[in-house]
């Protein structure tokens, strides 16, 4: 838990770390720019781990004819490992995000 690092203003998030997964709970108002389209209460920020290629991933967003919001875009997973991100949103406007330690 980085509540710490939130407190002191130097990080827009609360980050939960739970083995290999992370919770990030944001402030009303966010203070990060990648969010929920409206963040209100209720809205979310799900990532999703992805087996395979960046690549992939991203050709799943086009082939459904998502918005790309970001990415692909370097990220590390809640594990600390280095990986790779896109971004897109579900017909609620919440962020999803699919990452991969592929490269």
């Amino acid at each position: 838990l980085y509540l710490d690092r939130f407190e002191a203003g130097r990080f827009p998030i609360v980050t939960a770390v739970l083995g290999a997964n992370r919770i990030n709970i944001h402030p009303s108002p966010p203070r990060a720019d990648l969010v929920a389209e409206a963040p209100t209460p209720g809205s979310v920020d799900l990532c999703f781990r992805w087996d395979g290629p960046i690549a992939d991933a991203l050709a799943l967003v086009e082939r459904h004819g998502l918005a790309l919001v970001e990415g692909p875009a370097f990220r590390l997973a809640a594990d600390g490992s280095k990986g790779q991100s896109v971004y897109t949103r579900d017909p609620d406007g919440n962020l999803i995000e699919f990452l991969t330690t592929d490269g």
